[in-house]
């Protein structure tokens, strides 16, 4: 059996860890507060959410880069 990199190790730790679950579920929710509070058309709510997602998005990973280094 072919064992993974030590890389492909610690990803796969983090997701098993539910590191990536609080996000997902920050954006899940995010869309859905946008388009069920929506006044306008579905498009603006998406692009609403996109933006914001994109905002906190680069944020987080940003701090995430500072703590490694």
């Amino acid at each position: 059996m072919n064992r993974p990199s030590s890389s492909c190790n610690s990803r796969r730790s983090a997701f098993e860890n539910g590191a990536s679950t609080a996000p997902a579920l920050r954006d899940a929710a995010l869309l859905c507060q946008r388009i069920t509070e929506r006044t306008g058309a579905l498009r603006d709510a998406v692009h609403a959410y996109e933006s914001e997602m994109l905002d906190y998005g680069f944020d987080m990973v940003e701090r995430s880069l500072r703590s490694v280094t």
